[in-house]
Parts: C-alpha cells; sequence; structure tokens
C-alpha cells in the first residue's frame, strides 16, 4: 500500500516556501499519495502548477481557527501516514491536533532563520509545540544551526530547497516590449513580499546611483507596499521602477531581464536566487546567512543594506566581461546542486524513519 503524505501551509501565494510545496508534491506523487491542505486560497497563485494527480484541500477566507477547518484537517490528518508541515500558524496548530493522532508521523520543515517568536517569553511555549515533532527538517545549514540554538535540538536534517528547471526551461522570455522596455535598458528584477525582510529600499536606493537607461521591475505583494511605493516616488524613481505585484509568469520576465536581485536582510534559503539563475541572469544578493550559502561566487554579494556597493557591483559587472561571464559560469554550475530527485529521495528517507 502507498505512503499517503499530507502537506499542510497557509496558502499557495507566491511565496518561496509555497513554491517548494508544489515543486515537492510534484515529484513525490509519481512515488506516494500525496495531499495538500491549505487554511485560506486568497491569492493563491500555484495552485495552478499542481499536478492533477495532487489532491489539493482549499478553504476559503483567512480565519485560521475556525472550527470547521480543524474539524476537515484533524479529519484528513487521520487518513495519512505524514503530515509535513510549513510555516506559523501551522506549526502551532498540527502541533496541537498531534496529540490525537499517535500513530501518524510529523514532520516541519524550518524555513527562516529568524522569525518574531524568536524572543525569551516564547522559548518555553515553541519548545513544548517543537517537541510535537517527529523530525525537523532545515533547508540550509544556517537554519539548523539557529533553530539548535532556540529550542536546542539535534534531530534536525538539512535538505536543501529545489527548484523545478524543467519548468523553468519551458517558460519563454516576455518580449521587452510589452513592459515598455528597449533592447538597450538594462532591466533588474526582484521578486519578493513587500516585508521588512526583503529590504527592497537599499534596492531603490541603488537606482538613484545608477544611469536612468537602468530599470527596474518589483514583484511581489505585502504589508509595506504602499511603503515602498512612496520611497520610490520620494527617490523620483516613478518613470524607472514598475510594480507587478503577484505574477504568475515569473519566470518568463526574470528571462527578459539582466539582473536578479535579492537585497534582503535576512532570508532561509533564498529559492528565489536560485530561480534567477536557472533564467540565466546574473544574480546578486545581500551578503547575509541563506544567500551566501546559494549565491555564488563571493563576488556577486554585496554588503546588506549597503546601496552604494551595490550600485558599484552592478555597474563593475555591466562594464567587465570576463568578470560577467565568470559569475554567469559559476552560477550554473552551483544549480546542479539543488536538484530535486535528492530532495525527494532525502524527503522520502525522512518520511519512513522508524
Amino acid at each position: 500500500m502507498s505512503m499517503k503524505v499530507l502537506h499542510v501551509i497557509n496558502s499557495l501565494v507566491a511565496a518561496g516556501a509555497e513554491n517548494l510545496v508544489v515543486t515537492m508534491a510534484n515529484g513525490q506523487i509519481n512515488t506516494v499519495d500525496v495531499s495538500i491542505f491549505t487554511f485560506y486560497s486568497e491569492k493563491d497563485v500555484f495552485h495552478t502548477e499542481l499536478d492533477k494527480r495532487v489532491e489539493l484541500h482549499r478553504n476559503k477566507g483567512s480565519r485560521y481557527f475556525s472550527l470547521g477547518k480543524m474539524r476537515r484537517l484533524n479529519r484528513l490528518i487521520s487518513k495519512h501516514d505524514v503530515v509535513h508541515v510549513h510555516l506559523f500558524p501551522p506549526l502551532y496548530i498540527v502541533a496541537f491536533l498531534s496529540i490525537f493522532h499517535r500513530k501518524t508521523k510529523f514532520v516541519y520543515t524550518e524555513h527562516n532563520t529568524h522569525n518574531a517568536r524568536r524572543k525569551p517569553l516564547f522559548r518555553l511555549l515553541e519548545g513544548m509545540v517543537y517537541s510535537r515533532y517527529d523530525k525537523i527538517v532545515c533547508i540550509t545549514e544556517g537554519v539548523s544551526t539557529e533553530l539548535k540554538k532556540w529550542i536546542k535540538r539535534a534531530d534536525t536534517v538539512v535538505i536543501n530547497n529545489v527548484i523545478d528547471k524543467k519548468r523553468i526551461d519551458a517558460s519563454p522570455a516576455h518580449d521587452r516590449s510589452d513592459f515598455g522596455l528597449v533592447e538597450t535598458d538594462k532591466i533588474l528584477v526582484m521578486i519578493g513580499r513587500m516585508h521588512k525582510q526583503k529590504d527592497q529600499d537599499t534596492l531603490l536606493r541603488a537606482m538613484t546611483l545608477l544611469p536612468s537607461h537602468y530599470k527596474l521591475l518589483l514583484i511581489g505583494e505585502g504589508p509595506r507596499d504602499n511603503e515602498v511605493r512612496e520611497l520610490s516616488t520620494s527617490l523620483n524613481l516613478d518613470d524607472r521602477v514598475q510594480f507587478l505585484g503577484i505574477r504568475t509568469d515569473v519566470f518568463s520576465i526574470i528571462k527578459m531581464c539582466d539582473f536578479g536581485v535579492l537585497s534582503s536582510h535576512w532570508e532561509g534559503f533564498g529559492i528565489v536566487a536560485l530561480e534567477y539563475m536557472a533564467c540565466k541572469v546574473i544574480t546578486l544578493g545581500s551578503n547575509v546567512e541563506g544567500l551566501s550559502e546559494v549565491i555564488k561566487p563571493k563576488k556577486a554579494l554585496f554588503q546588506q543594506g549597503n546601496e552604494i556597493q551595490l550600485a558599484e557591483l552592478i555597474q563593475e559587472v555591466e562594464s567587465n566581461s570576463q568578470l560577467h561571464s565568470t559569475i554567469l559560469k559559476e552560477q550554473q554550475e552551483q544549480i546542479v546542486n539543488f536538484e530535486i530527485e535528492t530532495s525527494l529521495r532525502k524527503h522520502f528517507e525522512v518520511y519512513r524513519e522508524k
């Protein structure tokens, strides 16, 4: 009888963890029965990318703790051998429900090096919650190190994020003219939630130090949406920056660009950086844990929050053809380390451990 695996996550909006869940489910469906439970469906994007064999249980609205959702999830858990949880608050919700399912294996994936709960006040509660899981998967060594500092857990396993390169390769590049851009423009793109973690501000400030033919595309939404737009206006960048919101055609957009940038304050992994590289654009990122483990070579990293260094790096790469070629070559070689087959095998090993 085939193993039954249930992934539990907030939603399938356009974000890194959600992308990973869909990529994993599409790969796992070839060897196990896979289902996904989401607590809300507003602004879902990735559900359209799911293999039709994956059973998706979507809930309307945004109230996590409705009794109806809890009952539906509880019934689903009883029908599965493994429940694989991602993000907060599903971390807490499933930890509570696990009390009623002693025969089910519970796995949690830690996606970030930092979160707002890591304060002394929450340490005891966090320890109790994490103890309800049989195994903790961390997406990088840095994430594992920080989690162990927080809750002193030793039974973690590192399984790197992956990308679906076949899906990326199948996406054709958009025509620049569709976005009012021309061939002589140098196009930068940044994909990420409008959230303080992502720090679009540094990239916007760097734009003021670059010549006017450099243009920027920002993809994503979030609580700082208006704030970031206002900053762009105050820096007189409205004619050089486009806010594209949530998109389902991100790979086609990336492929028409010259640079993919992540100026984050912190990252658990930075799967977007891999997607930039897979689209064969120069990938630059802030020198923080999560990104420094993914983006190669070190020359492609800049000091977090340093718009001057970022602007200088962009112009140096553009003016130095040898440096441009070296970075592109090393980044293409780096992608090989994040093939989906390795991740699927390691996850299956975690699922079947006694």
